[in-house]
């Protein structure tokens, strides 16, 4: 098997390090373009990213058992339900955003706003930082300096192209929503953390139910919570792949 972590946004795959450091087994990690890296013109969309992510997963050795963070987990399920990738499992949050009922939190709204490309050009440095978002969620400072290190016009330009073409929800998004229901055939878990301000416990298990897949609530976690509890995570994972071999 091949383990892959796919980060969020705004993020790099630093994000992953203190779950992968913590492994007995060898991953790979993919780096989406536009966060820290450049960002090819063709990449355009959230439907571009999904398939240029599929072609990375192609490239490596399968079955494949993805773990994958915020706006890495809406193109992890895009990949399992739509194309056709060799994949073992999946381990995702972020469910909520996937119900047919969700509403973008406060921050998404105002970054798919007209304003919204002003806003996250504030947060790249000498001005700004995203620290004042991420810190509060749970993000440890190793991570946070490399991502406000990284953090570029690039950057914010691909983060506001991605949430202005994410509306109103991914459900509605290119039919993702009722497509995203053939990821049933791969064992799943989705992760929810009961302390991020933007989760709601519900809606992701509700998301997990139509999928077929293991719901796991998170008491006293945030956003990010595999560093607020990496050795946690890990466990989390290790059960979850056991089963999943069954």
């Amino acid at each position: 098997m091949t383990v892959v972590f796919i980060h969020g946004v705004p993020e790099t795959p630093v994000v992953w390090d203190v779950v992968r450091q913590r492994l007995d087994v060898d991953s790979e990690v993919v780096h989406l373009p536009g966060f820290g890296i450049p960002r090819p013109a063709e990449l355009d969309s959230n439907e571009a990213y999904a398939s240029w992510l599929v072609d990375r997963l192609r490239e490596m050795p399968g079955p494949l058992d993805l773990v994958a963070h915020d706006w890495g987990a809406h193109l992890t399920i895009r990949a399992v339900s739509a194309y056709g990738i060799n994949c073992r499992s999946w381990v995702a949050d972020v469910g909520e955003a996937w119900h047919p009922d969700y509403a973008w939190h406060g921050g998404a709204q105002m970054i798919q706003s007209p304003q919204g490309r002003d806003f996250l050009a504030g947060m790249t440095a000498p001005a700004g930082s995203f620290a004042g978002y991420l810190r509060p969620r749970g993000i440890n400072d190793a991570s946070m300096d490399r991502i406000d290190h990284a953090a570029d016009k690039v950057m914010t330009d691909t983060m506001y192209l991605l949430y202005r073409d994410a509306v109103p929800n991914f459900y509605t998004y290119n039919s993702w929503g009722p497509q995203m229901e053939a990821a049933r055939s791969v064992p799943g878990l989705i992760v929810c953390p009961d302390e991020d301000p933007y989760a709601s416990v519900d809606l992701s298990r509700q998301t997990a139910g139509r999928l077929d897949a293991e719901f796991a609530v998170l008491p006293g976690k945030s956003h990010y919570w595999m560093h607020q509890d990496p050795d946690g995570a890990v466990r989390l994972l290790r059960d979850f792949w056991q089963r999943a071999k069954g």
